[in-house]
């Protein structure tokens, strides 16, 4: 409960770029998606579930995989900024799939009433 609290002040972290990645769409009911860094480990997502990553500043690829596929989504950020992607789920009677997506700020609503799965630090062997 203190890291979902804390994870939600959305407040940056001197020296470090923090992106949250947040999975919160009305039609993504069902699958774990595991989501993370490209050369960490992946956090499992649920539906109205985001990630926390604090990480270096600069250039970063963000990976997720599921049970049908993966995919990628390349980033830079700066020191001190906060970041949202969001796991836009897809799924229809004929055909799911998943991406990852730079998010507006106004995605925060949902972060706030998403439940806080995994807060990692990138490059720390988490």
């Amino acid at each position: 409960m203190a890291a979902d609290e804390d994870a939600k002040r959305f407040a940056p972290v001197p020296g470090q770029l923090v992106v949250y990645v947040v999975r919160h769409r009305v039609g993504d009911t069902v699958n774990t998606v595991h989501v993370g860094a490209a050369g960490d480990r992946l956090a499992p997502t649920v539906p109205a579930s985001m990630v926390r990553l604090v990480m270096p500043p600069g250039s970063h690829r963000l990976l997720f995989d599921w049970k049908k596929g993966t995919g990628e989504l390349s980033i830079l950020g700066s020191a001190g900024q906060v970041l949202f992607v969001e796991l836009v789920g897809d799924l229809w009677l004929w055909s799911e799939r998943y991406r990852l997506v730079v998010a507006e700020p106004s995605i925060r609503h949902r972060a706030l009433i998403s439940r806080l799965v995994a807060d990692l630090t990138v490059g720390a062997g988490t």
